[in-house]
């Protein structure tokens, strides 16, 4: 039938059709709808009314033309499961996407799991040579008024946890020859953490290229929302193609943890390594207290024989000992080629 405008005062319509039931919306159009516009609105309908539905197919109606093939969308509702302490996440060798929910507008940004110094980072970088944004001088107004932030979003329960804290590495990169004016060429790469109750501080203009570490304090008990607001303002349209990131505005994001930091210093105590549950029948787990250390990571039965090696492990590793014959085991951890760590590993039945 070809392209036309709608004009203001017509109404539109969208027919949704879930498992639960059929429903129709309709919202007066305020202003001439042309072909192509970005022009749009929002209705918010009650969970009391819609229920509890999964799938669903949208149809938007128009009352004076027929219905065309392409006014349907099929689409299904998903939800992001909830984290709790103990949860870590450093995108190796890819991520649990149930339990994140990112937000990009793909028409600004683009995101991808990529390898910096050796670490799988979620990166997050503009895509467009300019930038559309009120160059305000202060950074909380520059931030605000900037509508195109990417959103990393979690679904916390910190219930039992006496310090909760929420934290990750980050790495910030700047467009050098970004040609807008802007009232700070640092506001090119930034972020910060927003919550149900409180906010954290804007993160921008550390040092560019290295890794810095952010952490945040929840209250205790707290469930809800955690979510890392970020805005990465201009690039290429193919930014991972660069292998050193030049010219491009990015924010780079690892190791993201939920934890009791009481709990932490409680199980560390004095020594870096922790290893849990000992004995164990099924699994292990050996934890560095350094979120950023890397070692290397031996067992050994009590002849001496080596039964598992693992090199450049950060953080902690899950190890699978379900097969290992019931007995004791030998637990080496290595440095920089010196011995910082030997623990006894009892295999039960």
């Amino acid at each position: 039938m070809g392209c036309y405008t709608l004009p203001a005062g017509d109404s539109i319509f969208f027919q949704v059709e879930t498992e639960n039931d059929n429903y129709v919306f309709g919202r007066t159009l305020f202003w001439d709808l042309d072909p192509g516009s970005y022009l749009g609105g929002t209705v918010a309908i009650a969970d009391s009314l819609i229920g509890d539905f999964k799938k669903f197919t949208a149809t938007f109606i128009y009352p004076t033309e027929e219905l065309l093939d392409n006014n349907s969308f099929e689409g299904e509702i998903s939800s992001i499961g909830v984290i709790r302490d103990g949860y870590f996440e450093d995108f190796t060798p890819e991520a649990d996407e149930s339990l994140f929910f990112l937000e990009t507008n793909t028409l600004y940004v683009q995101d991808s799991i990529y390898e910096f110094n050796g670490n799988n980072m979620l990166a997050i970088s503009g895509i467009r040579t300019t930038a559309n944004y009120t160059n305000c001088d202060e950074v909380e107004d520059f931030f605000d008024q900037y509508r195109r932030q990417s959103i990393l979003r979690y679904c916390v329960d910190a219930e039992g946890m006496e310090e909760p804290y929420f934290s990750f590495n980050y790495v910030h990169f700047i467009n050098e020859y970004f040609y807008q004016d802007i009232a700070n060429e640092a506001y090119g790469s930034m972020f910060r953490i927003v919550t149900d109750s409180t906010s954290s501080d804007i993160i921008y203009g550390d040092e560019l290229g290295s890794i810095h570490e952010m952490e945040f304090s929840l209250p205790q008990n707290y469930a809800g929302i955690v979510e890392i607001e970020m805005v990465t303002l201009s690039g290429t349209q193919a930014p991972f193609e660069n292998e050193n990131l030049e010219n491009l505005d990015v924010l780079l994001l690892d190791n993201i943890r939920l934890y009791d930091k009481a709990r932490i210093d409680k199980l560390f105590a004095d020594d870096e390594f922790i290893l849990f549950p000992n004995p164990s029948n099924s699994w292990v787990q050996i934890e560095n207290k350094d979120l950023n250390s890397v070692f290397d990571l031996e067992i050994h039965d009590m002849l001496g024989r080596l039964v598992l090696k693992y090199d450049n492990i950060q953080h902690k590793k899950l190890i699978d000992v379900s097969d290992y014959a019931p007995g004791m085991y030998y637990v080496t951890i290595w440095q920089e080629e010196r011995k910082t760590f030997e623990h006894k590993l009892i295999k039960t039945d």
